[in-house]
């Protein structure tokens, strides 16, 4: 199975090693290989760090120190006082 992938793979990087390629062409067969690898496009840095800033958070609530109960503040899921 895994085989049967780098076979199909296999032309399409050899396609991007040749200088007579155009810039548009390299870009559609980088697509086709990640499509062929199951690579998804990266997030952008603000989505990323969002990300990061909201696991943190619920990381936090789990704290037994007092920045716990302010993790859960800031999230909306704990007591407002």
């Amino acid at each position: 199975m895994a085989e049967d992938r780098l076979n199909q793979i296999r032309p399409y990087k050899a396609a991007l090693r040749k200088p007579s390629i155009s810039q548009t062409a390299r870009e559609h067969v980088q697509s086709v290989i990640d499509d062929l690898e199951g690579k998804q496009p990266a997030q952008d840095e603000h989505e990323k760090e969002a990300i990061r800033r909201t696991a943190g958070l619920k990381a936090a609530m789990y704290d037994p120190d007092a920045e716990g109960k302010q993790a859960k503040e800031k999230l909306g899921d704990g007591p407002q006082e």
